[in-house]
C-alpha cells in the first residue's frame, strides 16, 4: 500500500496506467536465513550466470512471460524467497492479466496448504473463485470442497503470485494516505483475499482490544473496498512453487540435494561452483578478491578443472580456495578468500570470510564443525564483524538474561 503511495506520488495515475509494475517484497529480517539479513533475501546468491547472479535475476527471467500479457499495466505482485518454475504449453498461456485481481494457483498437497492461501474453485469453471482460505486446516478445506482428487491423490491449489490492475493500486494508495500513520501489520494475501470470490469470507470482526482497534479496522476497510472486485484464477497445472526462505531450502538448492532441490537445480542449469579459483599460495599477500577471479575464469569453469584441485564436493560461489581444502556435498561457501588447507563439515554457510592464517594445535587442516554458519559483514570506516550460528538455531527465539536455556 505504501509502495502504491510513493508510485503515486513520483508519476501519478495517468503515467501509472501505462506501466508494468513488479512488486516484491523485501522478506523481513530474513532470520531464517541469516546470511541473507544484511541485502535481504532477494539479493540471495544462485550458482549461475557470470557474474553471478541472485535471486532477483532468476525472478526476472521466470517471469518474462507476463508482461506480454499484461495490456493495459498493471502490479505483479510475488514474495522474495520463493522460485516459481513454469513449463506451461502454449495452450495453457492463452489468458491475459486485465481483470481486477488475477491470481496464479499451483497443485500442493493437503499439507502444503495448511500452510498457504487456497482457492476454493468452481467445478463447472475452475477460473472462477468462490472464496480464497487463509492457512485452512484439512478439516476446513474438506468443509469448503476446496480438495480435488486424481486417483488416490488429493490436491488443493494453492497462492503465490497475483496480478491486480491500477484500479486496485488507486485503492489501496487512497487507504494508506487516509490511515497515514499505519503501525498494524498488513497481510497483502490473507487481509487482500478475504474479500474476494463469488462467496467471500466473512468481514473481519471488530476488535475491542484498544491495541488491535487500529488493526481491525483497517481490515474492515480494506475488506469493504476490495468486496465486488473481480477475481480470476490461473491454473498452472505444471507449475511448481518452492520456498527459498530458509537455510535448509537454500542449501538444497544450491547444492542439488533432495527432490525439489535437485528439481531446482536441473531446470534452472544451476553449477556446483561459479566463479572459483584455487588459491596461489604464492600471493598470500596480494590477493585482489574481485579482480583476482573476474578476468581470469571464463563462465562455466570450475575448481575441478584447475591445477591441484581441491576436494571440493558443495557449492562455492565466487570464491578462492586453498587446494587442500575438502567439503562436504551439503555446504556452501560464497565470496570467501580461503588461504589454508580447511575441511567443513555437513550444513555449513561460510559468506564474506576471509581465512588467510591459522594458528591451531595442529597444523595440517583446520576443522570446522557440522550445523555452523559465519558471515562477516562490513560496517562503517572501515571495520568488519564476523557472527557465528548453529545451522538449526531458532533465529526467533527470545530469551531473559538469566535463561539457563540459552548455550553458546
Amino acid at each position: 500500500m505504501h509502495a502504491m503511495y510513493v508510485l503515486e506520488q513520483q508519476y501519478g495515475w495517468e503515467v501509472l496506467r501505462k506501466k508494468r509494475i513488479l512488486l516484491i517484497h523485501a522478506g523481513g529480517y530474513s532470520q531464517r536465513t541469516p546470511t541473507t539479513s544484511c541485502l535481504g533475501k532477494i539479493a540471495t546468491s544462485i550458482p549461475k550466470g557470470w557474474p553471478t547472479y541472485d535471486l532477483f535475476d532468476i525472478k526476472l527471467a521466470l517471469y518474462s512471460l507476463f508482461p506480454a500479457r499484461m495490456p493495459h499495466g498493471g502490479v505483479f505482485l510475488c514474495s522474495s524467497d520463493t522460485i516459481e518454475l513454469f513449463d506451461e504449453p502454449p495452450a495453457n498461456l492463452d489468458w491475459t492479466l486485465a481483470e481486477d485481481f488475477v491470481a496464479f494457483a499451483h497443485p500442493s498437497s493437503l499439507s502444503v496448504g495448511t500452510q498457504h492461501g487456497v482457492y476454493v474453485l468452481d467445478p463447472t469453471d475452475m477460473q472462477k473463485c468462490v472464496c480464497v482460505l487463509q492457512k485452512p486446516t484439512t478439516e476446513q478445506m474438506r468443509h469448503h470442497t476446496a480438495i480435488w482428487c486424481h486417483g488416490e491423490n488429493e490436491y488443493v491449489y494453492t497462492d503465490s503470485l497475483y496480478y491486480f490492475n491500477i484500479k486496485v493500486a488507486q485503492h489501496l494508495a487512497e487507504i494508506y494516505r487516509e490511515e497515514h500513520g499505519m503501525t498494524c501489520e498488513i497481510d497483502c494475501y490473507g487481509d487482500f483475499m478475504s474479500a474476494l470470490g463469488i462467496c467471500p469470507l466473512p468481514r473481519p470482526a471488530e476488535n475491542k482490544n484498544e491495541v488491535n482497534q487500529q488493526s481491525s479496522r483497517i481490515k474492515q476497510k480494506i475488506y469493504d473496498t476490495l468486496l465486488g472486485c473481480h477475481l480470476q484464477v490461473v491454473i498452472l497445472h505444471k507449475s511448481s512453487f518452492n520456498h527459498t526462505g530458509t537455510n535448509d531450502e537454500y542449501l538444497d538448492i544450491c547444492c542439488g540435494n533432495g527432490k525439489t532441490g535437485h528439481e531446482i537445480f536441473d531446470a534452472l542449469k544451476l553449477e556446483k561452483h561459479v566463479g572459483c579459483k584455487v588459491f596461489d599460495e604464492g600471493r598470500h599477500d596480494a590477493v585482489d578478491f574481485w579482480h583476482g577471479i573476474l578476468p581470469a575464469l571464463p563462465h562455466g569453469d570450475t575448481l575441478h578443472h584447475q591445477p591441484s584441485a581441491p576436494d571440493v564436493h558443495g557449492c562455492v560461489i565466487h570464491s578462492f580456495i586453498h587446494p587442500q581444502c575438502r567439503s562436504s556435498q551439503r555446504s556452501l561457501l560464497e565470496y570467501c578468500c580461503i588461504g589454508i588447507p580447511i575441511e567443513i563439515a555437513e550444513n555449513t554457510i561460510l559468506s564474506n570470510i576471509t581465512l588467510l592464517t591459522y594458528s591451531g594445535p595442529t597444523k595440517d587442516i583446520l576443522q570446522l564443525p557440522s550445523n555452523l554458519i559465519m558471515q562477516t559483514i562490513s560496517l562503517n570506516d572501515d571495520q568488519y564483524a564476523t557472527f557465528a550460528f548453529g545451522f538449526h538455531d531458532n533465529m526467533k527465539a527470545t530469551y531473559k538474561n538469566d535463561d539457563k536455556s540459552l548455550s553458546y
